[in-house]
């Protein structure tokens, strides 16, 4: 199933369809697209988990203005933290 947001399509379950495999392309979810494609992390909660959870990654810097979240990190945190 795909949703509309924002006119772009997003699939429905990013979980559920992320490549598993060793090679990809890693792309970056901005502060504002995190809830869209995690699922479950809103910007103001990742905002927290960065400053309190060692284990919570850390955004990258795309420019003096832009930053963003690797998408494998965080998927690979939601799925450490579903299995404890």
């Amino acid at each position: 199933m795909i949703k509309k947001h924002r006119g772009k399509n997003l699939a429905s379950n990013h979980l559920a369809h992320h490549n598993t495999s060793k090679e990809f392309t890693p792309y970056i979810v901005s502060p504002s697209r995190i809830r869209d494609l995690t699922g479950v992390i809103s910007r103001s909660r990742a905002y927290v988990l960065e400053q309190s959870d060692p284990g919570f990654p850390k955004r990258v810097r795309l420019s003096p203005s832009n930053t963003g979240w690797r998408y494998s990190e965080l998927i690979a945190y939601i799925e450490r933290r579903s299995a404890s």
